[in-house]
């Protein structure tokens, strides 16, 4: 079963919190002993802290921070069509 502590610190995922949840792309910014604190990126950004025991359904991808530069570039795009119409 993955858990948190599955996760690198400072870097993006492709993850799906719960079996029917949404894939969602996160970037781990910082961990202590028992936490991290993660940024959830796109339309709902926010920040929590996650214990590195809570379960995690599937870890389904490591991006590079190129790759997330661009997926911040496709979003920004979007919002910015989205405002002009």
């Amino acid at each position: 079963m993955n858990t948190y502590a599955n996760l690198e610190t400072d870097e993006f995922y492709l993850i799906r919190e719960k079996e029917n949840s949404e894939v969602t792309l996160i970037q781990t910014l910082m961990e202590t002993d028992h936490c991290i604190f993660i940024l959830q990126r796109g339309d709902d950004e926010k920040s929590f802290w996650k214990r590195k025991s809570d379960p995690l359904f599937q870890v389904i991808d490591k991006l590079t921070e190129e790759q997330a530069d661009e997926y911040e570039e496709l979003w920004d795009n979007e919002q910015t069509t989205f405002f002009e119409n």
